[in-house]
């Protein structure tokens, strides 16, 4: 229902990628790097008929940062946007930053129509639409079903076969959720249990479909209470998680081992990160130099209740760490039960929380500032990871991703060395996006920096 000024697309191996147009058709930064020029693609209005202008463009960024959502920060550089003419906007910035880059976001960068006005989300989550994309919403049962049809008015054009209703349903139960997906009731799903992919992707008339996904899972660990405080203790339980077994049993090789928190493939991923291996000799080892009495180490976990992978990384790490003396009580949560137990105070909080990342847009500035650069108050730094060092690399890495690319990735690359080194989490793989999808239909994609999102515009029956 809605498109950004610029999309960011994948290359060819699915990592190395591109920006290409979105409602942008150009864009050109000045000498110093403190102004952005972007030219707009004419002809294009939003699905409530309002013209798509340059004084959009700017009512859509300005209400981001007015409102302050999750992920407004991105423009935290922007001061201003002019609008010489309709089909040009300006960005003046406090600092050199890659507006185009941060345009291309999944988040806080989609146009909304200025007829909108000072509508909140409330207005949006009745199921109301202001978008300039290829659909708009028909119908809407929050939690239930969501009906989107074709927005006849779109500026661009569909292929043939092209899908004019999309019937989407919330299906909690994976079991009914393939049950649908073989009988014929779904042409696509995604949730489905690891442990049946292959069985579904025999069926003759469903494949499963997998795509690069720049998504990490990892349990962080509570760094602000002893015993976490201490490395030996963290290397200890990093080298306890049985790494193979989760990839290759519970995820049936849908994943792969993380290598730190930046998944493989985007700029700032450092392929020499130290990995852990399960060696529970070494593990047990460890935890006695760091002085932990044999027996004595009980921790918790919390993870999101109704999430099956989490659920099972917690059972098969609770075996291991039995077998070197150490308890592990599972505590799943609802999110928003766990994340308020996380932020409340770290002394009382949760040992392990597991989750999982993906980036608002393109960077590895999401993974490594986002989670792990210290914090004065608690957001998303959820191990109260603080390293001054770790700092310094981040900030380098951010002050030149506009102006030096390859500067910045070598910072990042060598934050993720630290961190990993650090081992304030238990890294445990990069994700990718499977679907269970119809063999009728055809051009059905995944872009990683558009976790689960389905285009339905490129889609054909």
């Amino acid at each position: 229902m809605y498109e950004p000024l610029v999309w960011w697309q994948p290359g060819e191996n699915g990592a190395d990628g591109a920006l290409n147009p979105g409602l942008a058709t150009s864009w050109e930064p000045s000498e110093d790097g403190l102004t952005w020029t972007f030219q707009l693609r004419d002809g294009v209005a939003f699905s409530d008929g309002t013209p798509f202008t340059s004084e959009a463009v700017k009512f859509s960024i300005e209400r981001a940062q007015r409102l302050e959502g999750a992920s407004a920060w991105i423009w935290w550089a922007v001061e201003s946007i002019d609008t010489p003419d309709p089909l040009t906007a300006v960005f003046t910035l406090s600092e050199p930053s890659p507006i185009p880059l941060i345009a291309s976001s999944a988040y806080s960068a989609w146009m909304i129509s200025p007829a909108v006005g000072d509508k909140t989300g409330e207005w949006f989550n009745a199921g109301n639409a202001a978008g300039t994309g290829p659909f708009t919403i028909r119908s809407y049962k929050p939690g239930v079903q969501t009906i989107l049809e074709r927005n006849v008015d779109y500026w661009g054009e569909a292929p043939e076969g092209a899908i004019d209703i999309a019937v989407i349903d919330n299906v909690e139960d994976p079991v009914l959720r393939e049950q649908r997906l073989l009988g014929g009731k779904s042409d696509w799903s995604e949730g489905l249990e690891t442990d049946n992919l292959a069985q579904i992707d025999a069926n003759d008339n469903v494949s499963i479909a997998r795509f690069d996904a720049f998504q990490n899972f990892f349990g962080m660990y509570n760094t602000a209470k002893p015993p976490l405080d201490n490395l030996q203790v963290r290397q200890a339980l990093s080298y306890a998680f049985p790494y193979d077994q989760m990839v290759n049993n519970i995820m049936s090789g849908q994943v792969s081992q993380a290598r730190g928190v930046v998944p493989a493939g985007m700029p700032g991923h450092a392929d020499d990160a130290q990995q852990f291996t399960q060696d529970l000799g070494k593990a047990k080892a460890l935890l006695a130099e760091a002085g932990v009495p044999e027996n004595s180490l009980n921790l918790t976990v919390t993870y999101t209740a109704g999430s099956p992978e989490p659920q099972k990384a917690a059972e098969i790490y609770k075996a291991a760490l039995a077998s070197i003396g150490v308890e592990l009580t599972l505590q799943p949560m609802s999110w928003e039960a766990q994340y308020e137990l996380a932020t409340s105070n770290p002394e009382t909080a949760q040992d392990i929380f597991m989750m999982v990342w993906w980036p608002t847009y393109v960077t590895s500035l999401d993974f490594l500032a986002s989670l792990f650069k210290s914090e004065e108050s608690v957001n998303y730094n959820l191990s109260y990871y603080k390293n001054p060092a770790f700092d310094e690399l981040v900030d380098a890495g951010a002050a030149t991703m506009a102006t030096d690319a390859a500067s910045s990735a070598a910072s990042f690359e060598d934050a993720s060395r630290l961190l990993a080194a650090d081992a304030p989490a238990v890294f445990m793989y990069d994700q990718k996006s499977t679907y269970g999808v119809s063999n009728d239909i055809k051009n059905f994609v995944s872009n990683p920096a558009y976790s689960h999102v389905v285009f339905l515009n490129q889609i054909s029956r």
